[in-house]
Parts: structure tokens; sequence; C-alpha cells
């Protein structure tokens, strides 16, 4: 697909209705989101090579629960997909989506850096 067909990465949109002119907090929730979401990812990167899949059901969970909060619904479901294999052990093709996973991951971090 072309990068300039894929959908947005995330949608601020809801969450700067909810907070309003508080842009300090989002500020805030992307500093944290930068922070944890490395660890994540490195847990996950672990996980996967020893093939736990319920680490791998695990973090692939947490980080939906912080894509959640950006709506960065492309690497949402790409985390599910992750975590629904953790949680059948099905290792089949995970190294490829992880690999899709950060790609997209990225566009996330490009996207909430200029905000």
């Amino acid at each position: 697909m072309d990068p300039g067909t894929l959908p947005p990465p995330v949608d601020l949109s809801d969450l700067i209705d909810d907070l309003g002119q508080q842009e300090g907090v989002i500020s805030g929730l992307i500093e944290q989101y930068n922070v944890d979401c490395p660890r994540y990812v490195e847990n996950l990167r672990q996980a996967i090579t020893a093939q736990d899949g319920a680490r791998i059901e695990k973090t692939a969970h947490s980080l939906k629960s912080l894509l959640g909060i950006f709506q960065a619904l492309p690497a949402y479901q790409l985390a599910e997909h992750l975590e629904q294999k953790g949680r059948d052990a099905d290792f089949t093709g995970i190294n490829a989506l992880f690999n899709q996973f950060c790609t997209e991951l990225e566009r996330v971090r490009e996207h909430l850096a200029r905000f």
C-alpha cells in the first residue's frame, strides 16, 4: 500500500474534545507514551523470541491500552492480532507481524511528535 493512502496512525480528536484546551495534559500523555512504548516493545520482542505466549498476550494487551488513548487504530489492530497469537500460542508469522507492528508504531511516534 502506498504510504500516501494509509489511514492516519492516530486520531486525537476525541482526546482533544475530552480535554479541551489542556494541551499540557495531552503533551504529558504523549511523553508517557514515549517512555512506556519502547519498554513494552522490547518486552514483546523478548517474549516473541522466547515463544512465551502468555507474555506476548499480556504485553500486547498493555500496548493496546496505550494505543487506545490516542485512537491509534491501525497499531491497535496489530497489537490485538499479536495478543490473540499469544493467547493461542500461535507463533506462525509472528515475526513478520511484529515487524509490521513496529513500522506502524513508528508512524504513531512521528505523528505524535507533531502535536
